[in-house]
């Protein structure tokens, strides 16, 4: 297989650590090759092979490989508890894996190195906690500390500029704490887009984590979040790779999307070829058919339920 892949805590921005269907991976690589994919050699990117990971005795992740072009936009889809979250945490370095091994931008990523990471790469945990009754403002400033040695003379442009992109700017002076979960969520992104926002002096690829980046938006912001690091990703040759639960999100604004189950990867590559009807009802226990939208995007119509077998009646 040829697929390609994309703060666990507040402290991160800191740079410091606190059933018989066949598998679509297991196809040809013309079956998972998007059309406009950049073509990356073994290693380079943002690539993750065989990686497990255990705890206890329970599996969490078994044997999951994965690449990530800088500019492509990649999504983690599955139901809850597939091991979603557990991949991004150690694609962030935030977390060992038990076998296999992650490399960024050729580089091994490893919990001891992840104060390294933090001008190249900045990671949105699901949940974040401000301790103190910030400013939004301060907030985004943040994201800035992992430059504090060789700042940018465009900082204070840098902090207004992520506002801006994710809406917040008008909210400026206003307390996190004033704000709903969906304001505190864009204020999040905000932060992380500053961390990362212009070009690394040795030239090195930008990475965005975001684990459920939509979580808590609105259908309109659900839309202008993903879009927004979409455009970012393709003028910026930003590398960003989100957890998500819609697999609509993942048709219309993802470039490469990875399915797990059970700690296991099911399908991989082109989100039109990967989430198939039935592999969405073989996952997800939902019933799933394909529409195409106005614009000529699929859509998935997704149903409570599962269809019984073929020759099977319905009770």
């Amino acid at each position: 297989m040829n697929a390609r892949l994309l703060d666990a805590d507040w402290r991160s921005a800191y740079g410091e650590l606190s059933g018989g269907e066949r598998p679509l991976w297991l196809d040809d690589d013309d079956e998972n090759t998007a059309p406009d994919a950049v073509a990356l050699p073994e290693g380079q990117g943002l690539c993750a092979r065989g990686v497990g990971v255990r705890a206890g005795t329970s599996t969490l992740l078994q044997a999951v490989d994965l690449q990530l072009a800088p500019g492509e936009v990649g999504a983690i889809l599955g139901p809850n508890g597939a091991g979603k979250s557990t991949l991004l945490s150690v694609l962030a370095g935030l977390r060992a894996p038990d076998t296999g091994h992650v490399t960024l931008n050729s580089q091994a990523v490893t919990p001891s190195q992840v104060h390294h990471l933090a001008r190249h790469r900045a990671v949105l945990p699901q949940e974040t906690a401000v301790a103190f009754d910030f400013r939004v403002q301060e907030v985004v400033e943040l994201g800035r500390y992992p430059h504090h040695l060789h700042p940018s003379i465009n900082e204070a442009a840098i902090v207004q500029a992520a506002m801006e992109a994710t809406g917040v700017a008008a909210m400026a002076e206003r307390s996190v704490a004033s704000l709903s979960g969906g304001e505190r969520a864009r204020v999040q992104l905000a932060r992380v887009m500053a961390q990362v926002w212009e070009r690394c002096a040795d030239g090195a690829p930008r990475w965005l984590l975001l684990d459920e980046p939509t979580a808590a938006l609105d259908l309109r912001h659900q839309h202008e979040t993903l879009s927004t690091v979409q455009r970012w990703a393709r003028e910026q040759g930003v590398g960003v790779l989100a957890v998500l639960h819609d697999p609509n999100l993942a048709l219309r604004y993802a470039d490469r999307v990875w399915v797990l189950d059970g700690g296991v990867l099911q399908a991989s590559g082109h989100p039109a070829r990967a989430l198939r009807p039935a592999l969405v009802q073989r996952v997800w226990q939902v019933q799933a058919s394909t529409v195409q939208a106005a614009d000529g995007v699929p859509q998935l119509l997704i149903a409570a339920g599962v269809p019984p077998l073929p020759g099977k009646d319905r009770p």
